[in-house]
């Protein structure tokens, strides 16, 4: 084996790729969770209102809840991308390792 077939083979058979494909699937799970829990309150019109609040007090608790919502749905986004990005590189790595092992060795 050459030295680059060595590092592919333990790339591929290491614990790494799993293990970040198991935190982005666990991420994108936080996500979607944290995602249903804003959405629910937007949709029954639970959004922080109080009669004593002025219309800047207002503005400034919707503004904070629409800024949970935004901060949810962009580290969905990024945890998706996580999840994407290490499955990809996880079978291009274990299909150049099986493409590679199956080419006759020359001796």
């Amino acid at each position: 084996m050459t030295p680059t077939i060595r590092r592919i083979d333990r790339l591929a058979r290491s614990r790494s790729p799993r293990l970040s494909i198991l935190v982005a699937v666990a991420g994108v799970g936080v996500c979607l969770a944290a995602l249903a829990g804003f959405l629910a309150v937007v949709a029954t019109n639970n959004l922080p209102w109080y009669p004593g609040f002025t219309v800047q007090e207002h503005y400034l608790e919707i503004g904070r809840s629409y800024s949970q919502g935004f901060i949810v749905g962009f580290f969905l986004c990024f945890f998706l991308v996580m999840v994407s990005v290490s499955v990809r590189s996880w079978i291009e790595n274990r299909r150049l390792l099986s493409r590679v092992g199956s080419q006759p060795q020359d001796s």
